[in-house]
């Protein structure tokens, strides 16, 4: 994971998703669960995919533009907190994997509170581990979202391994795994 800025909202998005989502909660009453609350984020995921230039904010790599690969996550999840289920503010662009592995979570770090460096890779394994100096959670972060999982993993190796068979693939790698870049930059592998 890497520090990721957080972007406008759209000019639109009030009128798409916060007003809809406002007026439907206070017309709820009662026990209700949060698969209820009507999909209004989805107007507006391809909004949010171009304004994170389709980069998953916690694998940090690119999501293909095909229907149903890119997701919106609600990083205070929707169930838990429900006045937050049509906030910009909420949504991290995310891959359907990532997006299932959190689920529910909460104590993550956020990609758009972290510092520089917070995690390495160490491309000999494509592992991902956190600073010396990261906070408590950054383990719990990485064993929530799965990031050490075997595939990604080898998916971080061979995104490192096609930039050192072709030197000139550098810009496509700061494009398609920006982490992978930033690591590559750090670790003074250029």
């Amino acid at each position: 994971m890497i520090p990721v800025t957080e972007q406008p909202e759209p000019d639109d998005f009030d009128k798409k998703v916060r007003q809809p989502g406002k007026k439907w909660l206070a017309k709820k009453t009662g026990e209700w669960r949060s698969s209820e609350l009507p999909a209004y984020w989805t107007r507006i995921l391809n909004e949010l995919y171009d304004a994170y230039h389709g980069i998953c904010a916690y694998r940090c790599i690119y999501i293909e533009r095909v229907q149903s690969s890119a997701t919106v996550d609600h990083f205070l999840p929707k169930s838990k907190h429900r006045e937050l289920a049509y906030e910009w503010s909420n949504y991290r662009l995310c891959c359907p994997a990532c997006n299932s592995a959190k689920g529910e979570h909460e104590g993550i770090l956020d990609p758009f509170d972290i510092k520089p460096h917070t995690f390495y890779i160490d491309f000999l394994t494509g592992e991902i581990y956190p600073a010396e100096d990261a906070p408590p959670n950054a383990q719990k972060t990485i064993d929530v979202l799965g990031l050490n999982r075997e595939d990604c993993k080898r998916m971080r190796c061979d995104h490192f391994m096609l930039y050192c068979k072709h030197k000139d693939l550098l810009d496509y790698t700061f494009r398609n795994s920006p982490f992978v870049y930033k690591e590559i930059r750090r670790q003074g592998l250029l």
